[in-house]
């Protein structure tokens, strides 16, 4: 028997949040399970989940999502209303 995909999830210092962010550029609706989890199921993808720990992001992240958008400045726009950052990295 195969595993299949049931959801993402990420460590992070508030679930809530990110669940409303990447609901807001995905589609669905954000629901907080308790304070230390939060999900969305953006329509017709797995399962993003957000789980809350104490300790500080130390290094560079190891996963991140790649999303496709038909106006690349209209996408970008709305991230950043729904607070999105540029990463604090040199390219």
């Amino acid at each position: 028997m195969r595993a299949r995909l049931d959801e993402i999830v990420f460590d992070c210092g508030d679930p809530q949040e990110l669940a409303r962010f990447w609901a807001s550029l995905l589609g669905g609706e954000p629901v907080r399970r308790d304070a230390d989890w939060s999900y969305v199921d953006p329509p017709e993808m797995p399962r993003l989940a957000f789980q809350g720990v104490s300790e500080p992001k130390a290094t560079k992240n190891r996963l991140h999502l790649d999303l496709l958008a038909g106006d690349i400045a209209t996408a970008t726009a709305e991230a950043i209303s729904s607070w999105a950052r540029w990463p604090s990295v040199s390219w």
